[in-house]
Protein backbone atom coordinates (compact mmCIF):
# COMPACT_ATOMS: atom_id res chain seq x y z
CA UNK A 1 0.00 0.00 0.00
CA UNK A 2 1.22 3.26 -0.74
CA UNK A 3 0.06 6.94 -0.53
CA UNK A 4 0.64 10.02 -2.55
CA UNK A 5 0.08 13.60 -3.62
CA UNK A 6 1.38 16.91 -5.09
CA UNK A 7 3.91 16.59 -2.48
CA UNK A 8 2.27 15.03 0.32
CA UNK A 9 4.26 14.28 3.41
CA UNK A 10 3.72 13.61 6.68
CA UNK A 11 3.90 16.16 9.60
CA UNK A 12 5.13 14.93 13.24
CA UNK A 13 1.70 13.89 13.91
CA UNK A 14 1.96 11.25 10.88
CA UNK A 15 -1.17 13.26 9.24
CA UNK A 16 -0.81 13.57 5.69
CA UNK A 17 0.18 16.98 4.94
CA UNK A 18 -0.26 18.55 1.06
CA UNK A 19 1.79 21.60 0.38
CA UNK A 20 0.37 21.64 -2.91
CA UNK A 21 -3.18 22.89 -1.32
CA UNK A 22 -4.95 20.86 -3.56
CA UNK A 23 -6.94 18.66 -0.70
CA UNK A 24 -6.13 15.49 -2.95
CA UNK A 25 -4.51 12.38 -2.61
CA UNK A 26 -4.59 8.80 -3.25
CA UNK A 27 -3.59 5.51 -1.82
CA UNK A 28 -2.77 2.24 -3.75
CA UNK A 29 -2.87 -1.74 -3.51
CA UNK A 30 -1.46 -4.09 -5.51
CA UNK A 31 -1.32 -7.56 -5.74
CA UNK A 32 -3.14 -9.90 -7.67
CA UNK A 33 -7.06 -11.80 -7.14
CA UNK A 34 -7.64 -15.18 -7.46
CA UNK A 35 -11.65 -15.23 -7.50
CA UNK A 36 -13.32 -17.94 -5.91
CA UNK A 37 -16.10 -20.61 -7.57
CA UNK A 38 -19.09 -19.31 -8.00
CA UNK A 39 -20.00 -14.97 -7.08
CA UNK A 40 -18.60 -15.15 -3.59
CA UNK A 41 -16.75 -12.14 -2.59
CA UNK A 42 -12.88 -11.94 -2.68
CA UNK A 43 -10.93 -9.77 -0.54
CA UNK A 44 -7.40 -8.74 0.83
CA UNK A 45 -6.56 -12.27 2.59
CA UNK A 46 -4.76 -11.97 5.82
CA UNK A 47 -2.86 -15.02 5.31
CA UNK A 48 -0.76 -14.01 2.03
CA UNK A 49 -0.88 -10.14 3.13
CA UNK A 50 -2.28 -6.82 1.88
CA UNK A 51 -1.04 -8.06 -1.44
CA UNK A 52 -2.98 -11.06 -2.27
CA UNK A 53 -6.43 -11.43 -2.88
CA UNK A 54 -8.28 -14.74 -2.10
CA UNK A 55 -11.42 -16.21 -0.36
CA UNK A 56 -11.13 -18.73 2.27
CA UNK A 57 -13.34 -20.78 4.70
CA UNK A 58 -11.17 -19.15 7.59
CA UNK A 59 -10.54 -15.72 6.66
CA UNK A 60 -13.34 -14.88 3.88
CA UNK A 61 -16.92 -16.48 4.83
CA UNK A 62 -20.05 -14.45 4.77
CA UNK A 63 -23.62 -15.57 4.55
CA UNK A 64 -25.13 -15.56 0.99
CA UNK A 65 -23.12 -13.17 -1.13
CA UNK A 66 -23.22 -10.11 1.56
CA UNK A 67 -19.88 -8.61 1.04
CA UNK A 68 -20.81 -6.47 4.67
CA UNK A 69 -20.72 -10.23 6.48
CA UNK A 70 -16.99 -10.86 6.20
CA UNK A 71 -15.22 -11.90 9.18
CA UNK A 72 -13.32 -9.49 11.30
CA UNK A 73 -10.13 -11.49 10.12
CA UNK A 74 -10.18 -9.32 6.64
CA UNK A 75 -7.36 -6.70 6.82
CA UNK A 76 -8.50 -3.42 5.43
CA UNK A 77 -6.37 -0.02 4.50
CA UNK A 78 -6.77 2.93 7.41
CA UNK A 79 -7.51 5.90 5.93
CA UNK A 80 -4.91 8.89 7.57
CA UNK A 81 -6.92 11.85 7.71
CA UNK A 82 -10.73 13.08 7.07
CA UNK A 83 -11.54 13.03 3.39
CA UNK A 84 -13.79 11.32 0.90
CA UNK A 85 -13.31 8.58 -1.78
CA UNK A 86 -14.04 10.75 -4.93
CA UNK A 87 -13.09 8.08 -7.13
CA UNK A 88 -10.84 4.89 -7.90
CA UNK A 89 -9.28 3.01 -10.83
CA UNK A 90 -8.46 -0.76 -11.03
CA UNK A 91 -5.63 -2.21 -13.84
CA UNK A 92 -5.37 -6.11 -14.21
CA UNK A 93 -4.73 -9.15 -16.58
CA UNK A 94 -5.77 -12.38 -16.57
CA UNK A 95 -4.89 -15.65 -16.60
CA UNK A 96 -7.39 -17.42 -19.04
CA UNK A 97 -9.65 -16.46 -21.52
CA UNK A 98 -12.30 -18.08 -19.19
CA UNK A 99 -12.49 -15.44 -17.29
CA UNK A 100 -14.66 -13.16 -18.58
CA UNK A 101 -16.33 -10.78 -16.10
CA UNK A 102 -15.11 -8.89 -12.92
CA UNK A 103 -17.26 -7.07 -10.02
CA UNK A 104 -15.40 -4.58 -8.11
CA UNK A 105 -17.25 -3.31 -4.83
CA UNK A 106 -15.63 -1.22 -2.07
CA UNK A 107 -16.22 -1.32 1.29
CA UNK A 108 -16.22 1.52 4.26
CA UNK A 109 -15.05 0.21 7.66
CA UNK A 110 -15.67 2.06 10.84
CA UNK A 111 -14.54 1.13 14.42
CA UNK A 112 -15.92 1.54 17.63
CA UNK A 113 -13.77 -0.21 20.38
CA UNK A 114 -13.41 -3.85 19.56
CA UNK A 115 -16.69 -3.31 16.99
CA UNK A 116 -16.41 -3.03 13.21
CA UNK A 117 -19.07 -1.65 10.87
CA UNK A 118 -19.11 -2.46 7.70
CA UNK A 119 -20.67 -0.35 4.97
CA UNK A 120 -20.90 -1.56 1.21
CA UNK A 121 -20.30 1.77 -0.89
CA UNK A 122 -23.11 1.08 -3.41
CA UNK A 123 -22.06 3.96 -5.63
CA UNK A 124 -18.41 2.76 -5.79
CA UNK A 125 -19.36 -0.79 -7.40
CA UNK A 126 -18.00 -1.35 -11.01
CA UNK A 127 -18.51 -4.33 -13.58
CA UNK A 128 -16.87 -5.22 -16.64
CA UNK A 129 -18.13 -7.91 -18.74
CA UNK A 130 -16.54 -9.65 -22.29
CA UNK A 131 -12.83 -9.99 -21.02
CA UNK A 132 -11.11 -12.59 -23.50
CA UNK A 133 -7.76 -11.55 -24.39
CA UNK A 134 -4.98 -12.72 -21.53
CA UNK A 135 -2.71 -10.60 -23.49
CA UNK A 136 -3.47 -7.07 -22.89
CA UNK A 137 -4.70 -4.94 -19.39
CA UNK A 138 -7.49 -4.46 -18.73
CA UNK A 139 -9.34 -1.37 -16.59
CA UNK A 140 -12.03 0.52 -14.85
CA UNK A 141 -12.21 3.74 -13.83
CA UNK A 142 -15.30 4.81 -11.45
CA UNK A 143 -15.98 7.83 -10.32
CA UNK A 144 -18.17 8.58 -7.35
CA UNK A 145 -21.67 10.27 -8.01
CA UNK A 146 -21.51 10.94 -4.45
CA UNK A 147 -18.37 10.98 -2.54
CA UNK A 148 -18.46 8.59 0.46
CA UNK A 149 -16.90 9.97 3.95
CA UNK A 150 -13.98 8.43 6.49
CA UNK A 151 -13.19 9.90 9.19
CA UNK A 152 -9.52 9.40 10.08
CA UNK A 153 -8.51 5.71 11.57
CA UNK A 154 -11.81 4.48 9.11
CA UNK A 155 -11.16 1.68 6.99
CA UNK A 156 -11.60 0.71 3.09
CA UNK A 157 -12.02 -2.71 1.62
CA UNK A 158 -11.69 -3.57 -2.02
CA UNK A 159 -13.72 -6.64 -2.89
CA UNK A 160 -13.61 -8.98 -5.99
CA UNK A 161 -16.53 -11.01 -7.65
CA UNK A 162 -17.40 -12.82 -10.39
CA UNK A 163 -20.63 -11.88 -12.26
CA UNK A 164 -21.57 -14.99 -13.48
CA UNK A 165 -20.91 -17.80 -11.47
CA UNK A 166 -17.79 -19.81 -12.59
CA UNK A 167 -16.91 -23.73 -12.12
CA UNK A 168 -13.17 -23.26 -11.63
CA UNK A 169 -11.26 -20.38 -9.39
CA UNK A 170 -10.35 -17.42 -11.87
CA UNK A 171 -6.91 -15.64 -11.28
CA UNK A 172 -6.28 -11.93 -12.18
CA UNK A 173 -2.63 -11.21 -12.33
CA UNK A 174 -1.35 -7.93 -11.21
CA UNK A 175 -4.35 -6.32 -9.95
CA UNK A 176 -3.58 -2.52 -9.28
CA UNK A 177 -5.75 -0.82 -7.04
CA UNK A 178 -5.70 3.08 -6.77
CA UNK A 179 -8.09 5.32 -4.61
CA UNK A 180 -8.54 9.07 -4.93
CA UNK A 181 -10.06 11.04 -1.77
CA UNK A 182 -9.99 14.50 -1.17
CA UNK A 183 -9.76 15.73 2.27
CA UNK A 184 -12.57 17.72 4.45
Amino acid sequence: MSISGDSIGFNQFKDPVDDVGDDIFTMSVEGRVKNDYGTRATTIDSTYGNGYFNIQTSYGSYSGNDQTNLLALQPDIIIPTDCQLIEYSALWSIQSSSVTDLQIDVLGLEYSGATRTVTLITDARSTITGMSDTSINYSINKTLSTPYDFDKGDGILPVFQNVVAKGFQGLYYGMSLEFKFKRV
